[in-house]
């Protein structure tokens, strides 16, 4: 959007339990009785050997990931806690507070996968970047990669991860190239991969100062809509539907069955589409001389975001009740239709200094930010948005934006 304004983890060496006495004829007494685990031991991880990354194949990234997925990663230290040995007894002590039970270390750090579209730069590159750094996988699509040069010196940094990140090519302008992305993307589910995180950010802007709804021509405002709105959003369904491929069912059922929700694969549990304040309705900006055709599409593509989360929901529904009686004649309820577990979600990314940005406005700007900025503030604001939130559009900086 145009400017507008180490480590090493250690195991808890106590287990406790109470075990509470008496009669009739006495109080009742708490006695905690100690065992001793094994001494502390300090976990260690190696580096894999350093390797140039070149582009991998779409047939080598299942095994990469399934590699990556199981380390080397960073992993936490968690503090100790003094012998209970050593804490003093008293007269009452059932009025001890449950403080004294150390705290369950932090779940192990899982890599997910992000799928970012329009990766060659700006707000797309930092996304990719800034995952990579984070230890996550990314498939980062492009137009044209023999042009992604940038995108090309982020890749070949990490010579500690080879794999991390492969480059896919996909013009969202161009029916026959998403079919060919996502036919290559249902091979990749095939084999046992996950799309965790859909970013979907592919958008132009063509900006003359007085070129505004009065001039605009056909063309231009079609270009606008096709790659702003359409190709996002047909792109956005098609990958919704390898939920229904054959192996991912399987797959989805086998983990539930195994109450195992974290394997339980979704393809696209997050959905973001990254639209603008300039395609908000209740936030008009009359000022924005120019901005006509680049704000009719992301208005359009809020609209049908918000279609696309309330169908879903409703399909969820629909097919809630037929689906429990499947599950229930094989022994259990757990499950629930994919539909009601994905989040589709807009994002305005803020006054962004990108390229896409670098032109002549005709009033002056406030609050600019770096892509840096924007993207670690958006990646905050995803970490919490489940399907609770579906339909909603927020700011990078956490808030809510009017439609």
């Amino acid at each position: 959007m145009p400017p507008k304004r180490k480590p090493s983890t250690t195991t808890l060496g106590h287990n406790s339990f109470y075990q509470l006495q008496g009669s009739s004829s006495s109080k009742r007494r708490l006695a905690m009785e100690e065992q001793q685990d094994a001494p502390l031991s300090r976990v260690s991880t190696n580096t894999s050997q350093r390797q140039h990354l070149t582009s991998p194949s779409l047939e080598n990234i299942v095994t990469n990931f399934d590699r990556l997925s199981s380390g080397p990663f960073p992993t936490s230290v968690t503090p100790t806690t003094a012998p209970l040995s050593n804490i003093p007894s008293t007269a009452n002590t059932m009025s001890q507070p449950m403080a004294l039970q150390a705290k369950p270390p932090p779940p192990p750090f899982r890599p997910r996968t992000f799928l970012i579209l329009g990766a060659s730069r700006g707000i797309g590159l930092e996304f990719t970047r800034q995952l990579l750094t984070q230890q996550h996988q990314v498939i980062a699509v492009v137009r044209d990669p023999s042009t992604a040069s940038q995108l090309w010196q982020v890749t070949g940094s990490l010579t500690s991860r080879p794999g991390s990140c492969i480059i896919e090519q996909c013009d969202v302008s161009s029916p026959a190239d998403i079919d060919a992305f996502v036919s290559r993307m249902r091979l990749f589910v095939e084999r046992g991969g996950n799309i965790d995180t859909v970013v979907l950010n592919a958008g132009i802007l063509e900006y003359e100062r007085g070129l505004g709804a009065l001039d605009v021509e056909f063309d231009m405002l079609e270009r606008h809509l096709r790659v702003n709105c359409v190709g996002n959003i047909v792109l956005a369904r098609k990958l919704l539907m390898l939920n229904d491929v054959p192996s991912v069912v399987r797959r989805r059922e086998q983990a539930l069955i195994a109450r195992d929700s974290d394997e339980a694969s979704v393809v696209g549990r997050q959905i973001v589409f990254m639209s603008s304040d300039s395609g908000s309705m209740a936030d008009f900006r009359e000022y924005e001389d120019g901005f006509a055709a680049y704000g009719a599409s992301k208005a359009a593509l809020n609209m049908m975001l918000r279609h696309m989360a309330a169908e879903l929901r409703r399909r969820a529904s629909k097919k809630q009740e037929e689906a429990k009686v499947d599950w229930q004649s094989r022994g259990t309820t757990n499950v629930q239709p994919w539909e009601r577990e994905v989040c589709v979600l807009a994002m305005h990314p803020g006054e962004v200094s990108t390229d896409m940005a670098n032109v002549d406005l005709g009033w002056e700007v406030e609050g600019v930010i770096t892509a840096e900025e924007s993207v670690r503030d958006m990646l905050k604001v995803l970490e919490d948005k489940d399907s609770r939130y579906s339909g909603t559009f927020w700011r990078w900086d956490g808030t809510q934006h009017p439609w």
